[in-house]
């Protein structure tokens, strides 16, 4: 890169010595295009130079510096950085109407906050709430199996009794049913 500031030259011009020197020019032609040439190339190198430099130093303005930004990032406006003495009347209103944007802006995240955190614990309870239900709902399941059990269970033992006392217990039920419809006719 470039050793010194705007202004400075290459340490040293580039002189060009001719390798090969064609019979068809005169070797005077051919030092005086030689010098030219080296003349050429000097003002591309020192061009060049400055260009690098030009650029280097707009580089440095355009980076933006971090006092003399507006931030919306923190709900309040930095526009206290800025002397609104400087600023013309329609930059200071631009300042104000900024400042009272940054104000809402600030304002909308902590009410976006509130509203997530209430919204966030009712999310919690639904999810609770579904999964008492879930397991309260299991735990009906199998007490209502356990009921059935033993029901059906007791409903056999008192089938097989009456059968036994009644004297079918041999006999297929839909024997025992035919034999009861004939009973009243």
């Amino acid at each position: 890169m470039s050793g010194g500031g705007l202004g400075t030259h290459p340490p040293h011009p580039i002189y060009l010595e001719p390798r090969h020197v064609m019979s068809s020019f005169s070797s005077a032609r051919v030092l005086g295009l030689t010098g030219w040439l080296a003349n050429l190339v000097w003002l591309v190198v020192v061009a060049s130079h400055r260009l690098r430099e030009e650029r280097e130093t707009w580089g440095s303005l355009l980076r933006p510096e971090t006092q003399s930004t507006l931030s919306i990032s923190g709900g309040k406006s930095d526009v206290r950085l800025f002397e609104k003495s400087l600023l013309r009347p329609e930059e200071s209103e631009f300042a104000n109407s900024l400042a009272k944007s940054q104000d809402l802006l600030g304002s909308a995240k902590r009410l976006v906050k509130q509203q997530y955190g209430e919204i966030e614990f009712q999310v919690d309870q639904l999810i609770d709430g579904i999964h008492k239900l879930n397991q309260y709902g299991e735990a009906a399941d199998r007490l209502g199996g356990r009921i059935l059990e033993d029901a059906e269970s007791t409903l056999a033992v008192r089938e097989a009794t009456l059968r036994q006392a009644s004297g079918t217990e041999a006999l297929p039920i839909q024997e025992v049913l035919r034999s009861l419809s004939r009973m009243d006719r």
